[in-house]
């Protein structure tokens, strides 16, 4: 039998620096279960949002160790029409055009994903109406006259 002479207080910071290593080893078992995103998000054509995502856990792990989870994961982004909305590798959103299109966020190492239905709307920035207009009523007095703003397609140059 090997005698060691220890003494009382190293002994206590041994056993206090192994219970440290333990917790911390714990915290690390944070499992990421499910991202949520925005469920919907209206931009103006040419604006762009940062779409952030919340991660969750089966059990209430604290946001500290979620982020450090987080960090690890592999994530895709996607847009399910790139005419509308397009999406970089951080999740940053840019309005194209208008119409709807989702973004999706997935991550690579699980079956987890979840998807933001971004509107892309383009407001009108004038009207232009002629100083006169001539209404010819086939012989009435009066007559109702609809006016409708519609949008003009045209071409984009490159």
């Amino acid at each position: 039998m090997v005698k060691t002479n220890v003494q009382p207080g190293a002994r206590l910071l041994g056993l206090a620096a192994a219970l440290l290593m333990l917790l911390g080893l714990a915290g690390c078992g944070v499992q990421i279960t499910s991202a949520a995103l925005p469920q919907s998000a209206t931009l103006e054509k040419g604006d762009t949002v940062q779409m952030e995502v919340d991660f969750g856990t089966e059990n209430q792990a604290e946001a500290e160790a979620i982020a450090k989870a987080a960090e690890k994961l592999d994530l895709t982004w996607t847009s399910s029409d790139e005419a509308v909305a397009t999406v970089d590798e951080d999740g940053l959103v840019t309005a194209v055009g208008p119409g709807a299109a989702e973004i999706t966020v997935s991550v690579a190492d699980g079956n987890i994903s979840n998807t933001c239905l971004v509107t892309v709307t383009v407001t009108a920035t004038g009207v232009t109406v002629p100083e006169t207009l001539e209404l010819v009523t086939n012989g009435e007095n009066t007559a109702n006259l609809n006016a409708r703003l519609r949008r003009r397609t045209r071409p984009e140059s490159r």
